[in-house]
């Protein structure tokens, strides 16, 4: 399987399939790494769950308010009187 078909795979994963997936490569990036077998030390508690639950509920409905990258580095520059430059 290349990589362009995996990626197009999952794609249609649904949301919590894809957080699953997501967590099982970041898993296996650290074991890759040495850095274990698992991340269990970075387990999210329930209460964590439900809080990051209830942002994305925000960010979906369009409660939340989203900063680009430049409007971030623009309030900083303007706050603060420094520029911080971030590299994409």
């Amino acid at each position: 399987m290349t990589l362009d078909v995996l990626k197009s795979e999952a794609l249609k994963l649904k949301r919590a399939e894809l957080f699953e997936f997501t967590k099982f490569l970041i898993d296996a990036i650290k074991v890759k790494e040495g850095g274990g077998s698992n991340v269990s030390d970075t387990e999210l508690s329930p209460e964590w769950k439900e809080e990051i639950q209830r942002r994305w509920k925000e960010i979906e409905s369009g409660e939340a308010e989203l900063f680009t990258l430049d409007q971030i580095q623009a309030e900083l520059n303007k706050e603060f009187g420094f520029d911080i430059t971030v590299s994409q």
